[in-house]
């Protein structure tokens, strides 16, 4: 069942301490337990690359998969790489980032979990204009900009051209053009920062008082489009103290699977990923479910 925002009501807009980066989708995997959660659970966030306006269009700009292990006290955050070339019902295979314009949230997960042999459910759904309008509310998020990223942000007007080198605190706008750059290295390191505001936000909200979270309620719903969860299942994950917990940060691919996949041009000229899927699917699976201690690799 998809909740709108009118369902939601204020429950739902905390959930947003994991889906502040380039507007998003959230998919948790519920294995079932006593709380309604189990002691681990993955998230997934997809980033629609259009506006408010024909959702299901829109190509998933950016994927993260976000894991809560409660036993070892760790929060995960991997992105998925968006130029893996995958298969998707009812289409010849392309860039899994592709899924969600053909079939919405719900082949966009399909795509993950049949390529990958994953379990993923459910889903919220955020746009870049309602990423914009959240990280505004929130104050904005603390970069540390290298010359070649504040290059980059000076070539868009749009955004300004007084960037320089080192710690910047960006609004709405210049955030989203922080997490979208790419031309400079690659869609690795641009994952990476994508992930770094995603932390540095969720920082934001869990530091509030409860004045300051009331306040915002109101505010984040309108930065909501819909989701399969439930407002008592957003509460579950809103009670786990997450400033306990050590963050750990990824990209699929990575090196762990460099024997068993290779970057190209395809049938069409673009460039992709291609891998053997019975190899990723291990090792997928074993970045989001491992229970072991593990620490964040080299970005």
């Amino acid at each position: 069942m998809v909740y709108n925002r009118t369902l939601w009501k204020r429950a739902v807009v905390l959930v947003l301490a994991f889906i502040l980066i380039a507007g998003f989708s959230v998919s948790a995997a519920e294995n079932g337990s006593a709380s309604g959660l189990p002691d681990r659970f993955s998230i997934v966030l997809f980033g629609l690359s259009g506006d408010n306006d024909g959702l299901d269009t829109n190509r998933t700009d950016s994927i993260i998969v976000v894991t809560v292990d409660n036993e070892y006290k760790q929060l995960k955050f991997t992105s998925v790489l968006r130029d893996i070339k995958a298969s998707i019902e009812g289409h010849e295979p392309q860039k899994i980032n592709a899924a969600y314009r053909y079939g919405g949230p719900e082949l966009a997960l399909q795509t993950l979990n049949e390529n990958f042999n994953l379990n993923l459910k459910d889903y919220i759904t955020v746009t870049f204009w309602n990423f914009e309008y959240i990280v505004d509310c929130l104050g904005g998020v603390h970069v540390d900009l290298t010359e070649e990223e504040a290059d980059y942000m000076n070539w868009d007007e749009y955004v300004g051209t007084d960037f320089t080198a080192g710690p910047r605190l960006l609004n709405g706008t210049e955030t989203l053009e922080y997490c979208r750059i790419r031309k400079i290295d690659s869609d690795v390191q641009r994952s990476a920062r994508q992930r770094k505001v995603l932390v540095d936000l969720l920082d934001t909200v869990t530091n509030m008082n409860p004045e300051e979270a009331r306040a915002l309620m109101n505010v984040f719903v309108q930065g909501v489009e819909s989701t399969s969860l439930t407002p008592a299942a957003v509460m579950t994950l809103l009670s786990i103290p997450y400033k306990d917990y050590e963050i750990i940060n990824n990209h699929f691919p990575d090196a762990d699977l460099d024997h068993d996949v290779w970057g190209d041009i395809d049938e069409h000229g673009e460039w992709v990923w291609f891998m053997d899927l019975d190899a990723a699917s291990v090792r997928f699976n074993d970045i989001i479910n491992n229970q072991q201690p593990a620490q964040a690799p080299e970005e």
